[in-house]
C-alpha cells in the first residue's frame, strides 16, 4: 500500500469531517464535508459506501492492481455498458451489510427486519451477480473490463446465494413479519406448528364452548367467562353480583383472586383446558424459536460464501462510485509507470474546479532529470491549490481512479509526504513553526526517490535568515537524493547559487504563477497592481504583489498609502515621510532630529561617528 498520513489526508482534503453544532453537548453527529471522499461518494449502499472509503484510505503501490481497478471503472464508464450499469445500480439500492446482519444472527439478535435485510440482499444479489456473469461471457465485451469483473465473480458461489435465499423465502412470511412487527414463519413449513396455530386460532371459540358448559352445570348463574391469565392458566369469570357461595358451591367453585368488580375462579372444565390446550401462545413462540435456529444454522453454515458474496458486491458498489464521477466530470484514464515519473496535460483539481466559474488548468513534468520544482507567485496567485492539485492527481491515481485531465502517466509512488497545514491546538505545547518542523522532520526521515513531498511556504515561522537557511539545505538533499518534490516559497532569496550551489540550482525547475497588468491601476505612482490567471510558466516571481492582496482583503486605504510609501523608502534606501493624522505631522521637531541623527549613522565603519546622534539623545530629555 501507498502510505500516506492523516496530515497529508487533512492538507489533501481526502476527508473532512463536518461537526454538529450540538457535538460539544455530546449531541449530533459529524458528517462529511467538502471533501474527495464526498465527491467520489456516489455508492447506492451502505457497503459500497464502507468500500469505498477503505479504498480512499489505503491507495495501492501495485500497478497490477490499479490497473485492474483502473479496467473496472472502464467498465462503468463505457457508454457501450450504460443500461447493464443501471440494471445493477438499480438491484445494488436494496443490498445491505452481510457481515453485519450475519453477526446478529450469529449473535441470535436478529430481528424480523434483519432477517428481510437479508432476504432481500441475496436477491439483488443474485440479479447483480446473473448480470455481471452475462457481460463478462458476452464476447464482444472489452477483455480487460470482462476480466475485472471475473476475477470479483470467482470469489461468489452462486449456488449458496440460491439455497439460503430458497431457505428464506420458504421459511419466513416476510408479508405478515414487517406487518406484526416480528418473525412469523410461513404456514405450511412446520406441520406441529400449523397444528399449534390452528388450536390457537380456534381459542375462542373453545372458550365461548366452555363458558356455555359451565353455565348449564350452575343454572344458578346468569353470566361466565373463560379466560387465560399468564402463570396462573385458565380462569372462570363472575360478577361481584353472582359469585355468592349460595351460587357458586365452593366444591366447584376454587376462588384464585378477585379484580375489577370480577371475581376469578378454578373450575373442572377450565382445568381440563389447562391440562388440553395450556399457554398455546408460548408454546407457538417456543416452537418457532426451535425452527429459527435450524434456519440460522442452515444459513450460517454458508458465512464465508456469503461474506464473499457481500464483499463482491461492496466492490461493485464502489466502483459505480468511482466511475459515475469519472463520466460525469469528464475524467481520463491515466497510465501507470514503473518509472518516477510525473506527466500530466491539462490537469484540474476536481475540488477546487467545483467552486469557481472557470477552472484555469495547468501542465505538470516531474522526470528523473529534474525532480524538484519550485513554484512563486504572488499571493492568491494559485500556487498552493497547484502543489495539492498534484498531490491529489498522484493520489487518485493510486486508489485506481481516473483524473481530471486530457493525459496523464503517473509513476508508482510509496509515500505522499506534506508540509501543507499546521494544525494548532492548546492541547499541543508546541509554536507554530515547531509543528512544521515535525512535519519537514519526519518527511526528512522517511522519503525516497519514490515518494512525493509538497511543501507549501516552510521557513515563514521564524526569522527569514534561519527559514531560508533550512529551506536551502532541505531542497539540496531533495535535489541529491532525487526525490520528486514541489516547494511553494516567497523565500526567492533562496534561489541563489552562493546558497544552493550551481549544481543544485541547474537542478531545479522554477516556475511562477502567471498575472496580467490591471489597467486600472496607476503606474506613475508605482502602485501597480496585477491580477492573477492562476497559469504555471517557467521562470521566477520576485515579487509576492501582497500590496495587492491587501487591498483585495479591504485594507484600508490610510494603512494601504502608508505601506506603500514605507516600502518604496525601503527599495529606495530614502527617508520616511513623516506620519500625519488630519494633516498634522505626528512627530515632534526634537524626535524627527532624533531619528535623522539614526539614519545618518554609518553603521558599516568599523567605529562609527556617535556624536551626532548622543546629543539628540540628550535633547529628548
Amino acid at each position: 500500500m501507498m502510505h500516506i498520513d492523516m496530515q497529508s489526508i487533512t492538507a489533501l482534503e481526502v476527508f473532512t469531517q463536518e461537526s454538529h453544532p450540538n457535538i460539544i453537548k455530546s449531541r449530533g453527529q459529524c458528517k462529511e464535508g467538502f471533501s474527495l471522499f464526498g465527491l467520489f461518494d456516489r455508492t447506492k449502499s451502505q457497503p459500497g459506501r464502507t468500500r469505498l472509503r477503505d479504498w480512499m484510505s489505503r491507495p495501492f503501490y501495485d500497478r497490477d492492481a490499479i490497473v485492474q481497478r483502473q479496467d473496472g471503472v472502464s467498465f462503468v464508464v463505457n457508454i457501450g455498458n450504460r443500461d447493464v450499469v443501471d440494471l445493477v445500480a438499480t438491484h445494488m439500492r436494496v443490498v445491505h451489510s452481510m457481515p453485519n446482519l450475519l453477526l446478529r444472527i450469529k449473535r441470535v439478535v436478529a430481528i424480523h427486519v434483519d432477517w428481510h435485510r437479508l432476504y432481500k440482499s441475496l436477491v439483488a444479489a443474485h440479479a447483480i451477480l446473473d448480470i455481471l456473469a452475462g457481460f463478462v461471457e458476452a464476447p464482444e465485451k472489452d477483455v480487460h473490463e470482462r476480466e475485472c469483473l471475473r476475477h470479483m465473480l470467482d470469489q461468489c458461489d452462486m449456488s449458496a446465494v440460491r439455497e439460503v435465499a430458497a431457505v428464506l423465502e420458504n421459511a419466513i412470511d416476510f408479508k405478515v413479519s414487517m406487518a406484526e412487527g416480528m418473525i412469523y414463519l410461513r404456514d405450511g413449513f412446520n406441520a406441529g406448528l400449523d397444528s399449534l396455530r390452528d388450536v390457537y386460532d380456534s381459542l375462542d371459540s373453545v372458550l365461548t364452548e366452555t363458558a356455555h358448559a359451565i353455565l348449564l352445570s350452575t343454572p344458578l348463574l346468569s353470566r361466565v367467562s373463560v379466560e387465560y391469565v399468564s402463570q396462573i392458566g385458565y380462569l372462570a369469570a363472575v360478577d361481584d353480583a353472582d359469585s355468592g357461595p349460595e351460587l357458586l358451591p365452593p366444591s366447584d367453585f376454587e376462588p384464585i383472586f378477585a379484580q375489577d368488580g370480577r371475581q376469578y375462579f378454578k373450575h373442572a372444565a377450565v382445568r381440563a383446558l389447562d391440562d388440553r390446550v395450556g399457554d398455546i401462545h408460548s408454546t407457538i413462540l417456543d416452537t418457532q424459536k426451535v425452527l429459527l435456529r435450524g434456519i440460522e444454522d442452515s444459513v450460517l453454515d454458508l458465512e464465508p460464501d456469503l461474506q464473499r458474496v457481500g464483499s463482491a458486491l461492496a466492490d461493485v458498489d464502489a466502483l459505480l462510485a468511482l466511475g459515475t464521477v469519472a463520466a460525469e466530470m469528464d475524467f481520463v484514464r491515466p497510465d501507470i509507470s514503473e518509472q518516477p515519473i510525473i506527466a500530466i496535460k491539462q490537469g484540474r483539481h476536481p475540488l477546487q474546479e467545483l467552486t469557481v466559474d472557470i477552472f484555469v488548468p495547468n501542465d505538470t513534468f516531474v522526470s528523473e532529470a529534474s525532480t524538484v520544482g519550485i513554484i512563486t507567485g504572488p499571493n492568491g496567485s494559485g500556487k498552493s491549490v497547484y502543489a495539492k492539485q498534484v498531490g491529489v492527481l498522484v493520489y487518485l491515481a493510486h486508489i485506481g481512479s481516473w483524473l481530471p485531465c486530457e493525459k496523464a502517466i503517473i509513476g508508482l509512488t510509496d509515500k505522499i509526504l506534506t508540509r501543507i497545514d499546521s494544525v494548532e491546538s492548546v492541547t499541543t505545547p508546541s509554536s507554530s513553526f515547531a509543528l512544521d518542523l515535525t512535519q519537514m522532520n519526519r518527511m526528512l526521515a522517511t522519503h525516497t526517490q519514490r515518494s512525493l513531498c509538497l511543501v507549501d511556504e516552510f521557513g515563514k515561522g521564524t526569522a527569514p535568515i534561519d527559514g531560508i537557511a533550512l529551506l536551502a539545505t532541505i531542497i539540496t538533499k531533495f535535489v541529491a537524493t532525487k526525490t520528486r518534490a514541489f516547494f511553494v516559497l516567497h523565500f526567492t532569496e533562496v534561489l541563489d547559487a552562493l546558497l544552493l550551489g550551481q549544481e543544485t540550482l541547474d537542478a531545479l525547475s522554477v516556475f511562477r504563477m502567471e498575472t496580467v497588468f490591471d489597467p486600472a491601476t496607476n503606474p506613475t505612482a508605482k502602485r501597480i497592481l496585477h491580477t492573477p490567471i492562476y497559469k504555471l510558466g517557467v521562470g521566477m516571481c520576485e515579487d509576492s504583489k501582497g500590496m495587492a492582496c491587501a487591498k483585495e482583503a479591504g485594507v484600508p486605504d490610510e494603512v494601504l498609502e502608508r505601506s506603500y510609501h514605507i516600502k518604496e523608502c525601503l527599495q529606495s534606501r530614502s527617508l520616511l515621510r513623516p506620519l500625519t493624522v488630519d494633516g498634522a505631522t505626528v512627530f515632534s521637531t526634537k524626535q524627527r532630529r532624533l531619528v535623522k541623527a539614526f539614519l545618518d549613522l554609518d553603521l558599516e565603519e568599523a567605529q562609527p561617528d556617535l556624536t551626532s546622534f548622543f546629543a539628540a539623545m540628550q535633547s529628548m530629555q
